[in-house]
């Protein structure tokens, strides 16, 4: 098997200036690479929900240039730079794929706390 370099035409712009392929496909199994709350001309979006929401938006869209969904994921890391209410984090995420629930892993990077506050948390 070969690996097949997955690059959505809205993120052809990264994989030419900086070499970032976006997913990787061997076979059946497809490795994304990490998503952040920007928009195709390379702007982070500011408001905090609408950047979860629009990350979440480019899993989907990097899913899809592979022949994928959010239905096919099983498990998903995710790392945050400043504490982040878990409870805000999923409200970006369910819209997407309300069904499904992978198995997720949250990893506060750079910050001394996760913030898990919120109904259930």
């Amino acid at each position: 098997m070969h690996p097949q370099i997955c690059v959505p035409p809205s993120m052809q712009n990264i994989y030419e200036r900086f070499h970032y392929a976006p997913a990787v496909r061997i076979g059946p199994w497809v490795t994304c690479a990490g998503q952040v709350g920007r928009d195709a001309e390379m702007r982070v979006v500011e408001d905090l929900e609408a950047q979860i929401v629009q990350a979440w938006e480019n899993v989907r869209t990097v899913l899809a240039s592979a022949g994928a969904g959010f239905e096919h994921v099983y498990a998903m890391t995710t790392y945050h730079a400043y504490p982040v209410s878990a409870c805000t984090l999923l409200r970006g995420e369910r819209p997407l794929h309300p069904a499904q629930k992978p198995t997720t892993g949250m990893d506060g990077c750079g910050c001394d706390r996760a913030d898990f506050s919120g109904p259930g948390g």
